[in-house]
């Protein structure tokens, strides 16, 4: 079955609010618009809702750990000045 780039974006984004909690996707949610993510799915060749899913796994991840750092570096900060 041949998806359409609209199907294949709403994928993405249903995953996205599924895993909004799960490390970066909720960026996908928060900052990324539908064209933005259409095109990073052409620019990947994802046809399927999986391969389009996967092809935002690495960028979640970059994200996800951006998050945990900043997290650590607070906590680090508010332990210095208590």
């Amino acid at each position: 079955m041949t998806h359409t780039v609209e199907e294949l974006t709403q994928a993405v984004k249903n995953h996205a609010v599924q895993h909004q909690g799960d490390g970066g996707w909720d960026v996908v949610v928060e900052a990324w618009t539908d064209s933005e993510i259409a095109q990073a799915i052409k620019e990947n060749g994802a046809e399927t809702p999986e391969a389009a899913i996967k092809a935002f796994e690495p960028l979640a991840a970059v994200w996800a750990e951006r998050q945990a750092n900043t997290t650590h570096h607070q906590r680090k900060t508010l332990k210095k000045s208590a």
